[in-house]
């Protein structure tokens, strides 16, 4: 298991091996206070001559060593249980945050969220009681039982006896159980991705009134879960009857081989008590066994389901070209002969060239699917099969480690969806380094204030799941916000505006122009075109879009200027 492999760390093999010396410690004691006991028994009935004193000190002394050796191995177990389930959770996570974007498109995202929620909790559920109970009680049995065989081994066998055809019984129910545990994941998994899907599309689940619809698929689901969850449990409760009948017979067993070795003065009474104080683990083994095996199933389906999160493709760093440190100063952002298709489609875009220079704010129009938000992708770099150069300040981007690119980059998306935090986690993107006073100025000049002080912790309020706490377009203006007080050098702005007036639009568009350190702005946005009226046309671009200049994606090329003038011919075409 790749996952299990790189989450258990050398600290965390040693801590586990610790609790497997102090779990033996532990096993060790409880065979010599059974032992202690029987010489108790030897003392009253006067078989041997022993000091009743000497028993008791040692028996504290037993106690104390179990006592002390439990704590320590439950302690070191819950360490290595608790670090080990952390970097699951933590190798899972960046995994998931490292998956190639053009795979997300392609597939199903919402079993990814079911992976996490559901069945790294029930590996999770299952993983402790498997190691600290079923795993620990074994090897306290194990040990028991080979104590036992140099006290009597043919009273042993007696006990053992069974153990060969319970297992058998216990093997053929087995594979069922896997299989039952493997298809109750993945319904589970499809439920927790139906409920996934009912709050992040609840508007849209209400306007078109699909609540029968989705409700009659989890009936459905629900329903087969329950058969598979009958079947599952009836294989349990065979399994542990099974295990109660092997117990009782081998009870009647022992009591009578027992009573026979004492008659015939193959043991005596002490030794007897000594055995029946530790057989009862024994007589357990076959269960605890069968129990440790089949709990085992359990996690191994789970492991598989969150290992498969490994088998997903993720980004990996361009390898074209030597880097050069970029240089901290004004960027440039040029496409030359840059084409570009999704799998299995047309040529979205056609030898596209163009360029922003330094604080030049250029408006991106085109009609839907024409491929502008398809730049914006390859410009962060979320796909990479493209033919042509992208350059960001002379460097082509195939020679800049993704993450490099990135920071360079602020991008505000079309749906204003927040992180789980505060508005000040939102703003900063969880730096620290930005100080409260900057974020609340940012804050106000995006008219954010009233906002601010109705809210009973400002700026540290929390947003809730997706920014729910907040209106469309309070989210709208904290994202805004990030481009305000960030020092990127390129910002892509894809329709973020859409739930402004004209006059914030541009009184926003205006503030991003004054920054300081001059990004150059890249920005889609329909309601530029479609709205103003055309017959300024003749004004400059900059006065009337508040764009220094407007690009027409169009069939795949760029064109200079908006759709009425390129028709009429006054553009050229790059």
């Amino acid at each position: 298991m790749i996952l299990l492999k790189r989450s258990i760390t050398r600290t965390i093999l040693w801590t586990f091996i610790g609790a497997m010396i102090f779990n033996i410690i532990e096993g060790l004691s409880r065979i010599f206070l059974a032992a202690n006991t029987g010489r108790f028994v030897n003392v009253a009935s006067k078989e041997v001559d022993y000091s009743l004193i000497k028993l008791l000190i040692l028996g504290l002394l037993y106690s104390l060593m179990l006592m002390v050796s439990i704590y320590i191995k439950e302690a070191c177990y819950a360490r290595a249980l608790e670090k080990t389930l952390a970097n699951i959770r933590t190798g899972l996570y960046d995994r998931l945050v490292s998956i190639d974007f053009a795979w997300m498109k392609k597939n199903n995202v919402n079993e990814l969220t079911a992976v996490i929620s559901n069945d790294l909790n029930t590996l999770t559920d299952a993983l402790r009681p498997w190691v600290v109970m079923n795993f620990s009680q074994q090897v306290l049995r194990i040990m028991s039982t080979i104590y036992l065989l140099s006290v009597n081994w043919l009273l042993t066998l007696i006990l053992l006896s069974i153990i060969p055809l319970f297992t058998w019984i216990h093997k053929r129910l087995i594979k069922p159980l896997k299989k039952h545990a493997n298809e109750n994941q993945i319904i589970m998994g499809r439920i927790a991705a139906t409920a996934s899907f009912c709050f992040s599309q609840r508007e849209l689940i209400k306007a078109m009134a699909l609540e029968d619809m989705l409700l009659g698929r989890f009936s459905q689901e629900q329903s087969l879960l329950y058969r598979i969850g009958r079947k599952e449990r009836t294989y349990k409760a065979i399994s542990q009857s099974l295990g109660m009948a092997t117990r009782l017979f081998t009870i009647l067993l022992l009591f009578g081989a027992g009573a026979y070795f004492v008659l015939s003065n193959r043991m005596n009474i002490g030794q007897l008590i000594s055995f029946y104080a530790l057989a009862y683990g024994v007589i357990r083994l076959p269960s605890g066994l069968a129990s440790l095996f089949a709990d085992g199933q359990k996690l191994l389906v789970c492991l598989e389901r969150t290992n498969e999160v490994y088998n997903i493709p993720i980004e990996e760093e361009w390898t074209e070209g030597e880097f050069k440190n970029l240089p901290h100063s004004l960027a440039t952002l040029e496409f030359e002969n840059v084409s570009f298709s999704y799998e299995g489609r047309d040529e979205i875009l056609n030898n596209t060239s163009f360029e922003i220079m330094p604080g030049e704010t250029v408006l991106l129009y085109g009609e839907n699917g024409s491929g502008k938000s398809t730049i914006f992708s390859l410009i962060t770099g979320f796909y990479r099969t493209i033919s042509g150069n992208i350059y960001l300040s002379g460097s082509n981007i195939r020679s800049i480690p993704i993450k490099t690119l990135r920071r360079r980059i602020c991008y505000i998306p079309q749906e204003p969806v927040l992180f789980y935090g505060s508005i000040y986690d939102n703003v900063t993107c969880f730096r620290q380094d930005i100080s409260r006073e900057s974020v609340r100025e940012i804050l106000n000049k995006l008219k954010l204030d009233d906002t601010i002080n109705r809210l009973p912790q400002g700026i540290d309020s929390q947003v809730g799941e997706r920014g729910s706490l907040l209106s469309g377009g309070e989210r709208q203006r904290i994202l805004l916000a990030r481009c305000l007080i960030t020092t990127a050098e390129i910002i892509l702005l894809d329709e973020v505006a859409a739930g402004l007036g004209e006059e914030e639009e541009d009184r926003i568009l205006s503030m991003l122009k004054e920054l300081p350190h001059k990004p150059a702005i890249l920005y889609i946005s329909h309601r530029e075109i479609i709205h103003r009226e055309i017959t300024h046309r003749r004004n400059s671009h900059k006065d009337i879009y508040k764009a220094d200049r407007v690009l027409y994606l169009k069939e795949g090329r760029i064109y200079n200027g908006i759709p009425g003038e390129i028709d009429e011919g006054v553009s050229d075409n790059e």
